[in-house]
């Protein structure tokens, strides 16, 4: 996919990160989601739709429930012309295209802060037909606590591919309907041109979980 990192070890992002001496740490509560895509065939425009949440479990682990600053979505924003009119999320987040010096990352930055416990649906517009790909990066920043440690979450989720026609045989990896595509569930995997959620399987190495667990690693012993 199109994305352009920026260097951990040069220029104004090396220079945050050296300063301030923070210590990251792996969040697991801060979870993003691809939810499909969607053509506006009057505008030649693509959108992107995707949810994210800081999700609290209340277990008494420090780093299990931490409210999110920002994240980031790794769309090369030299390359692909961003409608920041029409991407935002569902309360009206705020929104940057460029270079991120929390995260390290470069793209679509939403700037509003979501609070633990709370699910956020977001929307990118991209002028254009665009297939899907399932290969960007994003990146989940939380509000660094006191003791300057930085809570994250890194991975990777679907945006555009190369520009096609409106209808496009559906990717590896996802299902489509009704125009929209969806990634399979936890580890899953499909056929091109799959149509259902039921067409998703999981590779070998996994198991078969309820949705929406998807598939998840065999126990030990096993295969």
């Amino acid at each position: 996919g199109a994305f352009k990192p920026v260097d951990l070890d040069q220029g104004v992002c090396g220079a945050e990160h050296s300063s301030n001496s923070r210590v990251s740490v792996l969040a697991p509560n801060f979870v993003l989601h691809y939810t499909g895509v969607s053509y506006n065939v009057a505008r030649t425009q693509t959108t992107f739709s995707y949810t994210v949440a800081a999700l609290c479990s209340n277990n008494g682990v420090a780093n299990e429930c931490r409210d999110m600053s920002h994240w980031v979505l790794g769309y090369d924003t030299t390359s692909l012309r961003v409608d920041e009119e029409r991407t935002a999320g569902d309360s009206g987040s705020g929104v940057a295209l460029g270079d991120d010096l929390w995260t390290c990352l470069s793209g679509v930055r939403f700037t509003t802060q979501l609070v633990q416990g709370t699910t956020r649906d977001y929307t990118v517009t991209i002028e254009g037909n665009y297939d899907v790909t399932c290969d960007y990066p994003y990146a989940l920043q939380g509000v660094p606590d006191a003791a300057g440690f930085s809570y994250y979450a890194r991975g990777l989720t679907c945006g555009p591919a190369k520009n096609v026609e409106v209808c496009s045989e559906c990717s590896p990896g996802t299902w489509c309907h009704g125009g929209a595509a969806y990634l399979c569930p936890n580890h899953g995997w499909s056929p091109r041109g799959s149509d259902a959620v039921s067409d998703c399987y999981c590779p070998a190495g996994y198991k078969h979980q309820d949705d929406p667990e998807g598939c998840v690693p065999c126990a030990e012993d096993h295969y």
